[in-house]
């Protein structure tokens, strides 16, 4: 597990003197908090442990006190949210015109993943916002369109990597609830470009079958064999760059079901 390496930041001394002089505007709640025996949780002392900080809540600074105090809340509210377990990444106090936030990794499969939470506070209540479903579906959407193309394609060869902006709350196919744009990269075995194209216009008519709730897109890259060969999330941008592909055709879905496609 990576270290929360990024936490001693937020207690540079002048910015967190501005942010807790000015702490009835701004959205850290636990800049009320009164002096009185506060307990750490665990969690609360590994993370100050780890960056060489007092384990005593009444040993810290009103700005590390103010931290550390919001670490655990945001963290809390992901748990009691979503009921999984969350480890600590990165926080960052309001400031200006950005919001508190804060980033947590949570384990799925033999990954890990990071999940970023931020908050505002509108004067009665702190309103929270964040993409843990985004980042849990992402793996299934991908698993997903990888299925379609190895059915109607079953000696089919391809990798592919997805941004899932957002996931509807609807019942049904994770390909049908999700905002998302994937790009799948295959190893060349078709015969012309129209073979290609109708791939692709499958496809996007597939979605729309399922009752796609969201927009979304794909784009496909047909690949040589040198080219496809290890292909992954650390140089599929620079093979696109170079154009290391036969053919790349793909689509957009909008709102409204209306297909626009596009290519070589």
């Amino acid at each position: 597990m990576k270290k929360s390496r990024k936490f001693l930041y937020i207690f540079m001394s002048l910015i967190a003197a501005m942010l807790l002089c000015a702490c009835g505007n701004n959205n850290n709640d636990s800049s009320k908090t009164e002096e009185k025996d506060i307990v750490l949780t665990d969690r609360q002392i590994q993370i100050l442990r780890e960056n060489g900080l007092p384990e005593n809540f009444d040993e810290l600074s009103l700005s590390q006190k103010s931290a550390i105090s919001s670490i655990e809340t945001m963290l809390s509210y992901l748990e009691e949210k979503y009921q999984d377990t969350f480890t600590f990444d990165e926080y960052a106090p309001a400031f200006g015109i950005e919001n508190e936030w804060l980033t947590a990794y949570i384990k799925q499969g033999e990954s890990e993943k990071i999940v970023t939470v931020s908050r505002t506070y509108d004067g009665e209540k702190f309103n929270y916002k964040d993409n843990y479903l985004e980042v849990v579906s992402k793996e299934e959407y991908e698993k997903a369109v990888e299925e379609y193309f190895h059915k109607v394609l079953p000696d089919s060869e391809l990798w592919v990597t997805t941004l899932v902006n957002h996931v509807s709350d609807t019942e049904g196919n994770i390909l049908a609830k999700c905002n998302a744009s994937s790009l799948v990269f295959m190893k060349n075995i078709f015969s012309s470009e129209e073979e290609i194209k109708k791939i692709v216009v499958d496809f996007a008519n597939y979605l729309l079958s399922l009752g796609l709730a969201e927009p979304a897109g794909m784009q496909l890259y047909v690949q040589n064999e040198e080219d496809f060969f290890d292909i992954n999330q650390f140089n599929y941008s620079e093979r696109i760059r170079n154009e290391q592909y036969v053919y790349s055709y793909g689509f957009d879905i909008n709102g409204d079901g209306d297909i626009s496609y596009y290519g070589d």
